[in-house]
């Protein structure tokens, strides 16, 4: 199974932005390595959706470790889409050219999984899922 360097998606979209277009099915989420100043940004502009997972802030974020998993069902190209809200032009890069995954069922683990990730997709042996729920 592939993980994803980037954040679960959490909120009232399902739509995200990133330039990679072939992948499809079950995509692990794992948490960069440390919380950066872009990392606390999103995570004020997130809050109100964060709450309800039980992440009041920083202290309750689990870094370097595979935290969840999402579905990748589909992948648009951005100028077959709607045009974003306010909200999701502030959080992407809706460069011409680029392409928007369509996610569902996101999950986080109860227990985050440490492991030591790497730019864009990377393979993780499924020995290391046992205990992911």
């Amino acid at each position: 199974m592939a993980a994803l360097g980037c954040a679960l998606p959490v909120g009232p979209e399902t739509i995200r932005n990133p330039s990679l277009a072939a992948v499809r099915g079950s995509v692990l989420i794992h948490a960069a390595k440390k919380c950066d100043r872009e990392i606390l940004l999103s995570i004020s502009a997130l809050a109100p959706y964060l709450i309800p997972f039980g992440l009041h802030g920083p202290a309750d974020l689990s870094f370097g470790a595979i935290i969840g998993r999402v579905q990748l069902v589909a992948c648009h190209r951005m100028r077959d889409i709607p045009p974003p809200s306010e909200k999701e032009w502030a959080r992407g890069d809706w460069a011409s050219g680029r392409y928007a995954w369509e996610l569902a069922k996101p999950e986080f683990f109860a227990t985050p999984i440490p492991y030591r990730g790497s730019q864009g997709f990377f393979n993780v042996a499924p020995e290391r899922l046992v205990y992911a729920t």
